[in-house]
C-alpha cells in the first residue's frame, strides 16, 4: 500500500472528458481497496486540480497518509501523458472520450490501469494496481467538490 497516492494522483488527472482541459478545484470523498487474499480497507482521497498540475493526497486510516503531484499534458485529440517529479519523469498515458477517460502506466514499483467517470460534478474511479512489494490491488472510489469550511 505504500504507492498507493501516487498511484491514485497519477489516475486522477484526466478525469473530466473534455480533451485538452480538465476541471479545476478540489475534490473529496472515500473508496475502498481489496486484494485478491481477501484483504481489504477503506481511504479518503483529496484530488485539487490548478491549472495542469493536480495533487494528491490518500488517507489509508492506519496512520499512513500519501501525498503525489503530477503535470497532465493533453493533446488536441484527447490523450495525454503524465509526469511526475521535478525530471518530469513520465509516469503514465490515456485517452479520453466523452465522459469516461482510461490511463495506464509503469514504474519500477510496478503498474496500474483505471477508467474514470466525471458525471453531474461528482468523480468515480475504478482501476487496479499490481505493485512489487504487496501484489494485485484493486480500488474504488467517488469524490465531490470540496465543501467550503
Amino acid at each position: 500500500m505504500k504507492y498507493i497516492g501516487l498511484f491514485l494522483t497519477l489516475l486522477s488527472t484526466a478525469l473530466f472528458a473534455a480533451p485538452n482541459r480538465f476541471p479545476q478545484g478540489t475534490f473529496e470523498g472515500k473508496g475502498y481497496w481489496k486484494m485478491p487474499s481477501g484483504q481489504k480497507g477503506e481511504y479518503t482521497a483529496v484530488l485539487k486540480v490548478t491549472g495542469n498540475e493536480v495533487y494528491s493526497k490518500v488517507d489509508l486510516g492506519n496512520g499512513e497518509v500519501h501525498e503525489e503531484t503530477g503535470t497532465l499534458n493533453f493533446d488536441e485529440n484527447g490523450f495525454y501523458s503524465m509526469t511526475h517529479g521535478e525530471n518530469q519523469e513520465p509516469v503514465a498515458t490515456g485517452y479520453c472520450g466523452s465522459v469516461w477517460c482510461h490511463s495506464e502506466g509503469s514504474s519500477s514499483e510496478g503498474a496500474f490501469e483505471e477508467t474514470i467517470v466525471f458525471k453531474d460534478n461528482q468523480v468515480y474511479r475504478l482501476g487496479s494496481m499490481k505493485l512489487q512489494d504487496v501484489g494485485l490491488i484493486m480500488y474504488e472510489d467517488a469524490l465531490a467538490p470540496a465543501t467550503k469550511r
